[in-house]
């Protein structure tokens, strides 16, 4: 019975631990993950690069560094040498100083004088006499020297900083700097070259006109057109703004070869779309000066337009042999060119004129009453032909 009793038990055990569900382990319930230990990495300290931030400069390699400094530097050293003109506002780079200039001119005028010195005309010729009395008459108005060996006919009443100061202008006290600095003796080479329509001016008061520019001029207002253009590159410094821009240009040629662009595409491209158009707004802001200065010299500043049509006519008669210009189809086309189409300079100075003819309405030229009274309906009649502006527009 004992037996029967513990075999009976021995089965009920058996069937409950076989029949008997097994409940699955118990665990903790949490609401969200367990956060591991946060290690805090001081900003921009050190540790290793997978607990922290590292700036990307410290990751540069030495050449890449040495570029970033120079580049750096370069564009501090740039915008420290940016000025504005004071004749016409415009911001520009440059670095050289007057002294430097007028070193490299020397060497310019030695060179010319070299080569052209059997053809200058002496200074009591009727041509030499005739500019140099031109340019005697802009320089006197314009308070910046007198020309050697010429006697100036009249003295004018404004000078240079009346010129660029006045209400007409709309700037204070534009060209002081400039009468201090040119204000010296000037000297005149009338070249007889027939073949060369040219005239240059020099930092070192030398003016150079090649007799192949007369038939252009035809009379002294045209002249004076040619003259008081190439005076203003030197009233607002273009052949300093030159030589500085040549450092610009070499610098952004040698960095993008560096960068690996190829030397010959850098140049080409730095030249059309900087060199060129740099040198255009140079021209054009030589007319715009210019057409001052012979204004104030009473000279008529409408001739410059009528100039630049007959020189627009003798560039299209010699224009065969140049691939960028067919004949005057071409005329209007500048991008190659180191000056404004003569077409566009012509829309300009008609622009410039009716204030031009207002400084030489207001212009002391020795003349009497009657000169004046015209200069006065010439001012008039060109403002009455302008537009007018619509104020309910």
């Amino acid at each position: 019975m004992f037996t029967n009793a513990l075999t009976s038990l021995s089965r009920r055990s058996l069937i409950s631990r076989v029949v008997k569900p097994s409940l699955p382990p118990s665990r903790t319930f949490h609401s969200s993950r367990q956060l591991s230990a946060v290690r805090y990495v001081r900003f921009g300290g050190g540790g290793s690069d997978k607990g922290g931030w590292r700036p990307r400069f410290n990751q540069w390699d030495r050449p890449t560094k040495l570029l970033a400094g120079a580049v750096g530097g370069g564009g501090v050293y740039y915008v420290y040498h940016l000025e504005r003109i004071e004749e016409t506002g415009r911001w520009r780079f440059i670095d050289v100083s007057p002294e430097r200039e007028k070193q490299l001119a020397e060497e310019s005028n030695k060179e010319v004088l070299a080569e052209f010195g059997s053809k200058i005309l002496p200074h009591n010729h009727p041509e030499a006499r005739q500019v140099s009395k031109v340019a005697s008459r802009i320089l006197s108005a314009a308070n910046l020297g007198e020309v050697k060996g010429h006697r100036g006919e009249e003295t004018l009443s404004l000078g240079i900083s009346d010129l660029f100061g006045n209400d007409v202008w709309g700037s204070p006290s534009y060209g002081s700097q400039a009468a201090d600095r040119l204000k010296q003796e000037w000297e005149v080479f009338v070249i007889k070259d027939d073949k060369i329509p040219n005239a240059f001016v020099t930092p070192g008061g030398k003016i150079f006109v090649f007799t192949g520019i007369f038939p252009a001029c035809q009379n002294e207002d045209g002249l004076a057109t040619v003259l008081g253009h190439e005076i203003a590159h030197q009233v607002v410094r273009h052949s300093a703004e030159k030589l500085s821009g040549m450092k610009v240009f070499g610098a952004l040629v040698l960095l993008l070869e560096i960068l690996g662009l190829d030397v010959g595409v850098s140049r080409l491209g730095l030249t059309l779309f900087m060199t060129l158009p740099n040198s255009r707004s140079m021209e054009s802001e030589a007319d715009q000066v210019g057409l001052r200065l012979m204004a104030q010299a009473c000279y008529d500043p409408r001739e410059s337009t009528k100039l630049w049509e007959r020189m627009s006519q003798l560039e299209a008669q010699s224009s065969g042999a140049k691939w960028w210009n067919f004949g005057a189809k071409m005329s209007d086309v500048d991008f190659v060119s180191t000056h404004p189409a003569n077409s566009k300079r012509i829309k300009a100075l008609e622009q410039w004129i009716p204030s031009a003819l207002s400084i030489r309405a207001g212009s002391s030229c020795g003349a009497d009453m009657s000169s004046k009274y015209e200069s006065f309906k010439d001012t008039s009649r060109t403002l009455a032909m302008q537009p007018r502006p619509r104020w309910d527009a």
